[in-house]
């Protein structure tokens, strides 16, 4: 907390510093030293938090002010395309999967995974930042559908994704494990910003 506040000074001072350039001389002295040195910055700096957190926060150079100070998420939010490896009866498989990753703020993150077999959403989901290395932690439960019930039963499971962020693109690759005792692993290409509700939108994000 102590260093949240120490990095927070200059962000004030400089608010404070446009804020007097306000023209309040008409008030009397006293509350226009009150509302000129202290009220109008602190009410500019808490609105200029939390509309940054909901909205601004997506502008690069705001998230990366705010990733400094208070160590928010790093913005994913999109449609994602990618390929699973694993085992599957003694066989080594893969297949073309999908992830939407919604970010309603700057702090809050949800993910849904969707396949030709199976969707699943997160139940929670962070972003780990350690030793300069951002990682995706979600787990997740997979919704009930018709298709491939005796196969691919209903489960639950935790996915580990490392995330590699270039101004180029964002790549995310990794591992998941699932309470049916199969790991795998996964890698996922940002394909667009927009994000999707359904397994046919998403194909078609991704060009598919």
């Amino acid at each position: 907390m102590k260093s949240i506040i120490i990095r927070l000074i200059p962000i004030f001072v400089v608010i404070n510093y446009f804020w007097n350039l306000i023209p309040i001389q008409s008030l009397p002295d006293l509350l226009k030293i009150v509302i000129g040195d202290f009220i109008g910055p602190i009410v500019i700096l808490s609105l200029f938090i939390t509309l940054s957190l909901k909205f601004i926060w997506k502008i690069p150079i705001i998230g990366y002010l705010f990733r400094w100070l208070f160590n928010t998420n790093v913005p994913l939010y999109g449609s994602w395309l990618g390929e699973i490896e694993y085992e599957f009866e003694n066989k080594k498989k893969s297949k073309k999967v999908f992830l939407v990753i919604k970010q309603p703020d700057a702090l809050k993150i949800n993910i849904l995974f969707y396949s030709d077999e199976r969707e699943s959403t997160s139940d929670s989901a962070s972003i780990i930042n350690k030793n300069g290395r951002s990682t995706l932690i979600y787990t997740y439960k997979t919704e009930d559908m018709i298709k491939n019930k005796e196969k691919n039963p209903l489960h639950s499971g935790t996915a580990v994704l490392r995330i590699d962020a270039s101004p180029r693109y964002f790549k995310l690759n990794g591992e998941y494990y699932s309470t049916r005792k199969t790991v795998g692993s996964m890698t996922f290409l940002r394909k667009s910003k927009k994000v999707s509700d359904s397994y046919k939108s998403i194909k078609k994000i991704c060009g598919l």
